[in-house]
């Protein structure tokens, strides 16, 4: 049965090339059937986006929701990142053609943020355009403009030959911003990107939205008979588009335009057509712009219904403003759930480092233990720049063995935690102290700035030892090992130790320095 699964998909993914909706949705909808009687949550998820995607592209909107909405519970249960990822766009571009922009930020953002994380970098860029579509239809055109230009880079495009099928819907967009806002060098700059992707493909969004754009160009030009002109070619391709609610949003935008020009015999015929679209689409949420231009076209056109349109568009916005209200209520609630788990996640992770230290950490005297000292040095010395010097110290006690056998365990414990602190007194908040062995420390310092400093810092840690006041004298013979240029850790620790052997057969309580490029 998983086999058989598993060749479904890969039927699927051969119908998606050739754009075969009806053949794709047949066997998303065996899939389903399949998957629910193995209770296979990742084929749950798969056939649920296939079946909504095919329900969203046919204007079925509240069923794509559903589907989709599914899907993201069967995917969230085994963590599959892809159909997440396109689970969750597709709620947010449902929510966001249903006018409820606060639900679709939230879904288009969790999509993001899992591309994000798993380095879905190809979904990436889809994402952060969908975001700019959101801002661009609530008319905060500058912002849309940044979110389309970030995608636009996300893409990589360096030439206008690289131009895929999907690019269309991006540089419509920022042909349509970068018009809105006046930005013209910019408009015609991406006109002629456009140019080139309408050769060699035929989208029909991206058509309608074109003429769309034309129409405004030729407004803002008050060439009236051009705009007039365009409005007819974009109502001979609106039957073409299957997104129709799509259609209905760009011609509400041309119905406005035409009230403004004056248009009263085109304003009738398209808002004939509106209003079978409003028909046609109940859940839409934001009727009340175009029931403000209607208002704005009985004053010009049909002054003796303005009461009852007054009256509709105040019913309209009014609803809409008690669903606003609903929805901001909801948002704020999950920003408050979403700061109190980032504020979880944060003490989660602040325990962790706190685990992952002490387990770093040698238990009696708290510094580093063997392992993770030299897991350290290795970095560093990953990271060396040239021409800076580092150093490595190995310090031995001398003569440990006799103080545990004269003065007992207990004593010579004591002795060594001193050690440290006067060790730790002498260094910088970058270097690194550990220890090595029973009566054996070792330092790592970088960004010595002379050798001078070196020898000066190196006394000062053997006059620190020697001032350990006790039963018994205390110093250390000190090795040191230091380079200017890239080494491995085993040749720096290596020459270290002999300089240390060194120190301690010419009679102990001194130290002896190695330069490794010499």
């Amino acid at each position: 049965m998983l086999e058989e699964m598993r060749n479904i998909e890969q039927q699927i993914d051969i119908e998606r090339l050739s754009k075969n909706m009806d053949a794709i949705f047949v066997l998303a909808k065996k899939l389903k059937d399949l998957a629910e009687n193995e209770r296979d949550d990742y084929y749950m998820a798969v056939a649920c986006y296939y079946i909504a995607n095919y329900n969203l592209n046919k204007g079925n909107y509240q069923e794509a929701l559903d589907f989709a909405l599914d899907g993201i519970t069967y995917g969230e249960i085994i963590s599959a990142n892809f159909y997440l990822i396109q689970l969750n766009n597709l709620v947010g571009m449902i929510y966001g053609t249903l006018g409820d922009e606060v639900n679709s930020v939230q879904y288009t953002l969790k999509a993001y943020y899992i591309a994000k994380m798993n380095n879905v970098n190809r979904s990436v860029y889809i994402l952060t355009n969908n975001l700019g579509v959101l801002f661009y239809d609530l008319q905060y055109y500058d912002i849309a403009y940044e979110y389309f230009l970030e995608s636009f880079k996300e893409r990589g495009i360096t030439d206008s030959s690289l131009l895929k099928i999907n690019d269309g819907f991006n540089i419509i967009n920022l042909v349509g911003c970068s018009l809105h806002l006046h930005k013209m060098d910019d408009y015609r700059q991406w006109m002629s990107y456009l140019e080139v992707y309408r050769e060699k493909y035929t989208e029909f969004t991206v058509e309608d939205d074109y003429l769309l754009y034309q129409v405004y160009e030729a407004y803002y030009a008050t060439d009236y008979q051009l705009m007039i002109e365009r409005i007819y070619q974009f109502l001979n391709l609106c039957s073409k588009d299957l997104d129709q609610l799509h259609t209905y949003k760009d011609m509400v935008q041309i119905f406005k335009l035409c009230v403004e020009a004056g248009f009263e015999e085109l304003s009738n015929v398209l808002l004939e057509q509106l209003n079978i679209y409003m028909k046609q689409y109940p859940e839409y949420k934001r009727t009340s712009r175009l029931m403000e231009y209607y208002v704005e076209y009985s004053i010009k056109f049909r002054k003796e219904q303005l009461k009852e349109v007054l009256f509709n568009y105040y019913v309209s916005k009014k609803k809409e403003d008690e669903a606003w209200k609903r929805e901001m209520k909801s948002t704020l609630i999950t920003n408050i759930n979403m700061e109190k788990i980032v504020y979880e996640q944060k003490i989660i992770l602040k325990t962790n480092e706190e685990l992952r230290k002490n387990m770093e950490l040698e238990e009696f005297t708290r510094v580093l233990n063997k392992n993770a000292f030299t897991n350290y040095v290795k970095a560093e010395l990953e990271m060396m720049h040239q021409d800076q010097y580092m150093a490595l110290f190995i310090v031995d006690i001398d003569k440990f063995k006799n103080i545990n056998d004269t003065l007992g365990h207990y004593y010579g414990d004591q002795v060594l935690i001193q050690i440290v602190e006067a060790i730790k007194k002498n260094l910088r908040d970058n270097d690194y102290l550990g220890r090595i062995g029973g009566d054996e420390f070792s330092i790592f310092m970088k960004n010595i700035l002379s050798m001078d400093y070196l020898n000066e810092k190196t006394e000062n840690i053997m006059k620190s030892i020697q001032s350990i006041a006790g039963e018994c004298q205390v110093s250390a013979s000190v090795g040191l090992s230091v380079i200017s240029q890239k080494c491995d850790f085993e040749s720096l620790f290596k020459t270290a130790d002999e300089a240390m052997y060194e120190a301690k057969n010419n009679g102990g309580n001194r130290y002896c320095l190695k330069m490794l490029d010499e």
